[in-house]
């Protein structure tokens, strides 16, 4: 409890039924009080999303500018913020 984790694309290789678990075990460590902050490009993982923060528009010193960000609270506006960030690819 209390504890933050950071994720580097923790869906890569993944089939799609074992990215639900990872969602399902990520919300759980949430449950319990902990900061998970994740870098990923899976749909699913960014729809599950508490927040969103899209970087880019490149890697390095082409990156690094906030394009959008917002808070799951917002409903479908994370729906939006997450298909945004996705079609930016």
């Amino acid at each position: 409890m209390g504890a933050c984790y950071v994720l580097d694309e923790p869906s890569i290789g993944l089939h799609s039924r074992d990215t639900g678990r990872l969602i399902r075990i990520l919300e759980e460590l949430r449950e319990l009080g902990n900061t998970i902050v994740v870098v990923e490009h899976d749909a699913d993982v960014m729809r599950a999303a508490d927040h969103i923060v899209d970087l880019g528009p490149g890697a390095g010193e082409h990156g690094g500018k906030s394009f959008s960000k917002g808070f799951r609270e917002a409903g479908s506006q994370r729906q939006r913020i997450a298909d945004g960030a996705l079609s930016a690819r």
